[in-house]
C-alpha cells in the first residue's frame, strides 16, 4: 500500500507542475497497470513464487524511476508512465493471493479483508509524509524519488520476512 501511495498520489500534481496534461500519462501508468498485474500475478505461479514476483516488479519500479520522475520528454515520461504502471503498479497483481493465502480457508472471509484495509490505513501517512518534506523545501520530484525508492524496497524486503505461500499446504499450519 506504501507503494501505491508513492507512486499515484503526487503524480497529478508533478505533472500538472511541469506544465502537462495528466490524461494522457496516467493512461499510460494504468495500461501498464492492467498488464504488469497480469504478467506478475502469472509469474508468481512460477517457480520464481509471490516473494519472487513482487521483488522482481519492485526492482523494475526502482529502475524506472528515472524515466517516470525525471524524463526529458513527453515520449520519455510517457514510457517511464507505462513500465511504471507495469513493475510498480503491476506488483499488486500478487498481491490478493499473496494475503489470501497468507490465512487458512475459515479465516479467508475476514482475515485478507482486514489485512489489506489495515494496511491501507497505516500507509495512508505515506502522502501526507511526501507533502511535508514538500513544505520543508524539498522538490516534488525528489520527494517522489525518495518515496517510490524507499516504498519499493519496503515492499520487495518485507515480502522476504513471510512465507512463500504459492502451493502451500494449510494442513501444515
Amino acid at each position: 500500500m506504501c507503494a501505491g501511495y508513492s507512486l499515484a498520489f503526487w503524480y497529478p500534481t508533478l505533472l500538472r507542475d511541469a506544465g502537462r496534461s495528466t490524461l494522457p500519462y496516467l493512461v499510460a501508468f494504468n495500461l501498464g497497470a492492467i498488464a504488469g498485474v497480469v504478467t506478475w500475478g502469472r509469474i508468481s505461479e512460477t517457480f520464481f513464487g509471490r516473494r519472487g514476483a513482487v521483488s522482481i516488479a519492485a526492482l523494475g519500479g526502482i529502475g524506472d524511476i528515472p524515466l517516470y520522475l525525471h524524463g526529458s520528454g513527453p515520449a520519455a515520461l510517457w514510457l517511464g508512465a507505462l513500465t511504471m504502471g507495469a513493475f510498480g503498479g503491476g506488483m499488486f497483481g500478487v498481491v490478493p493471493a499473496y494475503v489470501t493465502e497468507m490465512f487458512p480457508t475459515e479465516a479467508r472471509g475476514i482475515g485478507p479483508g482486514l489485512a489489506y484495509h489495515a494496511g491501507a490505513a497505516v500507509a495512508s501517512i505515506v502522502p501526507v509524509m511526501m507533502g511535508l518534506m514538500q513544505d520543508r523545501g524539498m522538490a516534488l520530484p525528489n520527494v517522489m524519488t525518495a518515496g517510490i525508492a524507499a516504498c519499493l524496497i519496503l515492499s520487495a524486503g518485507l515480502m522476504w520476512l513471510g512465507p512463500e505461500t504459492r502451493g502451500r499446504n494449510f494442513s501444515d499450519m
